[in-house]
């Protein structure tokens, strides 16, 4: 505490001898040093101090600040004042609903606080607001009994009483293990809600949860059972379709998706029908339906009906037409690359290299043509020296120990709009210093095209976060270290905390049964420290590599899609990745290779 006071004393000397001042979050930081000692007293003093004497301030702009006060004002007793404070931040909605549902109990008015708790109970799953959503049912349990019965429902896994349930409350609560990947205990609530009436909705949810579940056997001969008697036929066919489709009968599939006709569904219907017929080699028809949608995945298989019936001009016409409209994409790279192929007219890859440097397929033109893109230097210095005041308010503010501070005060400030870019690069500059790993790779990757202008920036697109942990392990078990980064910045974003919907944890997003190939004690989490999960996931590519001899291609599509997977694509001891059947792991290797050939050339 007598350290952070005297680098206030020093930060207040500093920032007025060169002519500006961050006063309001040098006492805002005071006020905080107080809060986290629980001197609540003195921190609703300051806070109301900072208000008082900057009303202008950015803190209370982004109404950070009030969270803060209402806080203090709550453990202070002031509960009335409190909820007016909570009311007016954007800040950590489920704690101030909570809070102020506690004002309100503490006030004795109970008809107000059940009104905000109710507003608690949501049907999607949010790993962040868990406890305290499991707190709010713990209040609510008290006046009514249904509360007790979703405790258990949602944190004892206990569906003992869930005949107790109104069929909206058990639809609800469907919904909630459904956001949660449960897909088995939420097909159990939805039929749970159908004993208790019958509901067209209710079934077709079902039906689509089977489908998640990859329940295909079961989703088939329960959609053929519901069919008979829904009045929304065209919706279950297309779900029983569906089902057939996933068991590979596509007659049987085709024939339910063109009983399908609901307008509802119509999109998904269309690329479906396009597809099997693709499938089956019926490319008249293929064009038909994939031409009446507006799915963005119906584009590939349109494509590939045109050349397989040798339509080259039709063909070639519409991938200039996609180019176009989006000459700076990943998917103009793509078609720029096929028109090479197609014309041999190496005019395709110096676009290529000109427009699409982020591209897979960057690579393979330079390559061809022994070319690369040159890029220009962007002038760091002078701008910084233009903005030397901003930088330094920045650099102060970081003192503080506060990243809040820090992205307030770039939301905050305006820049003129041709040092746009500039501000860019120097918030994930800021956010880096500060260990904000994630938030600095997305803030790079919103400006992906200004960044792959220059030479100095396109870098940061390529970021080697957590050094440290990645070049120990890499090191430890003989793996390339920029096939790790390659990795980690395709699965999470160097998002330490991240959690899929498949249970996949942390920076290299692992399973636990993965995990557990390496370490049996593993708990998730332990899973989310990044240094474990930087071990583990290092242990699990050696694994992947040495199975297939070194091939980071093979090894990077066996750690998306399973090496079972992987073993059945190969052939002739190659894989080739356009050929790779599922779309989500051909843009995936794609991506990993790219990166990997970004961070072998920047580093």
């Amino acid at each position: 505490m007598k350290r952070n006071f005297t680098l206030i004393l020093f930060l207040i000397f500093f920032l007025n001898l060169f002519g500006f001042n961050i006063d309001d979050y040098i006492l805002f930081s005071k006020g905080e040093e107080a809060f986290k000692n629980e001197d609540f007293i003195s921190s609703t003093e300051i806070f109301s101090e900072v208000l008082t004497k900057y009303p202008d301030s950015n803190l209370f702009k982004s109404t950070y600040g009030y969270y803060f006060l209402a806080e203090s004002l709550y453990n202070t007793g002031k509960f009335s004042e409190s909820i007016d404070f909570f009311n007016k931040t954007k800040y950590f909605p489920a704690k101030s609903a909570m809070f102020i549902a506690k004002s309100y109990l503490n006030m004795e008015d109970n008809e107000k606080a059940i009104e905000v708790l109710n507003k608690m109970y949501t049907k999607n799953y949010n790993y962040y607001t868990f406890s305290l959503e499991k707190e709010a049912f713990s209040i609510l349990s008290e006046y009514n009994e249904k509360y007790t019965i979703i405790l258990d429902i949602r944190y004892n896994n206990n569906f003992t009483n869930i005949s107790k349930l109104s069929f909206d409350d058990l639809v609800f609560n469907g919904d909630f293990f459904s956001s949660k990947g449960d897909f088995g205990n939420a097909i159990r609530l939805y039929r749970q809600a159908l004993n208790l009436k019958k509901d067209d909705d209710i079934e077709i949810k079902v039906l689509s949860t089977m489908f998640l579940k990859k329940d295909y056997v079961d989703l088939v001969n329960v959609g053929l059972e519901y069919y008979k008697n829904s009045s929304k036929k065209e919706i279950v066919a297309y779900h029983i379709g569906d089902g057939y489709r996933r068991q590979g009968n596509i007659p049987k599939s085709i024939e339910y998706m063109l009983k399908a006709t609901d307008s509802s569904i119509k999109n998904d219907r269309n690329l479906t029908l396009g597809r099997l017929y693709y499938l089956s080699h019926d490319y008249e028809n293929a064009l038909k339906y994939l031409n009446e949608t507006t799915s963005f995945y119906a584009e590939e298989y349109i494509i590939k009906s045109y050349e397989k019936m040798g339509n080259q001009k039709d063909m070639n016409n519409l991938l200039v037409s996609r180019i176009k409209n989006q000459p700076y994409s990943d998917k103009a790279a793509e078609y720029r690359y096929r028109l090479y192929e197609n014309e041999k007219n190496k005019n395709y890859l110096h676009w290529i290299i000109h427009y699409n440097i982020n591209s897979y397929y960057y690579e393979l033109a330079s390559n061809i043509t022994k070319e690369s893109k040159k890029l220009p230097s962007f002038d760091i210095e002078n701008k910084m020296s233009a903005y030397k005041d901003f930088f330094n308010k920045t650099n102060s503010l970081s003192k503080l120990n506060n990243s809040e501070f820090l992205k307030i005060e770039f939301d905050y400030t305006i820049f003129p709009k041709e040092d746009a870019v500039f501000k860019a690069y120097l918030r994930t500059k800021v956010l880096e210093e500060n260990k904000k790993y994630y938030d600095a790779t997305i803030n790079s990757w919103r400006n992906n095209f200004s960044f792959s202008q220059y030479k100095e920036l396109v870098m940061l697109l390529y970021p080697k976060y957590y050094r440290e942990y990645i070049e120990n392990s890499a090191k430890k078990y003989g793996v390339d270290p920029n096939f790790v980064y390659s990795i980690i910045k395709q699965e999470s974003l160097f998002k330490e905390d991240t959690i899929s919907k498949a249970s996949a944890y942390g920076l290299m997003q692992i399973i636990i049964p993965t995990a557990q190939m390496f370490d049996k004690n593993i708990t998730p989490h332990t899973l989310l420290e990044p240094e474990k999960n930087i071990d583990i996931g290092v242990q699990y590519l050696k694994f992947l590599l040495k199975k297939y001899n070194g091939n980071m291609k093979f090894a990077a599509a066996a750690y998306n899609a399973g090496p079972h997977n992987v073993d059945k694509w190969i052939v002739n001891n190659d894989l080739d990745v356009e050929k790779i059947p599922y779309t989500e792991t051909k843009q995936y290797v794609k991506k990993v290779l790219t990166n990997y050939n970004k961070y072998s050339t920047f580093y």
